[in-house]
């Protein structure tokens, strides 16, 4: 468990929320973690998805909340890219929810640091 998760649960928002198919759901929304420093979020994001011990998985991502001070943390999105590169043998799909203005200039500032790979798993809902 994230020794940050452990004195703060509202810290970081990634966690395991179930099954699809054949597929792990990870659901994260930035807009209600209250710690936003990205060495803790990467940390965290690797614990969890290390429990998933290779098995098929979707990334959920909601955007509800998600202002222009999450658009800034242009270095947490990048480390997320990294992550997806390390993790990215099982990855099914990136599902975006909620979407708005400031997701849409996110990805498009991070997108030549995404593989063609990952980048063709994102889906818009």
């Amino acid at each position: 468990m994230c020794p940050i998760c452990d004195v703060d649960p509202t810290s970081h928002s990634f966690f395991k929320m179930g099954r699809q198919k054949s597929a792990n759901l990870f659901y994260t929304c930035p807009g209600d973690a209250t710690n936003h420093e990205t060495e803790g979020v990467l940390a965290h994001y690797r614990d969890v998805l290390e429990r998933n011990d290779g098995e098929k998985w979707i990334f959920i991502f909601d955007a509800k909340g998600f202002t222009l001070y999450h658009t800034t943390r242009v270095a947490s999105a990048r480390g997320l890219m990294t992550i997806f590169n390390e993790y990215g043998d099982h990855l099914e799909e990136v599902r975006i929810i909620n979407a708005n203005r400031f997701v849409k200039a996110m990805f498009g500032t991070i997108r030549p640091f995404v593989s063609s790979n990952t980048f063709n798993k994102i889906v818009w809902k």
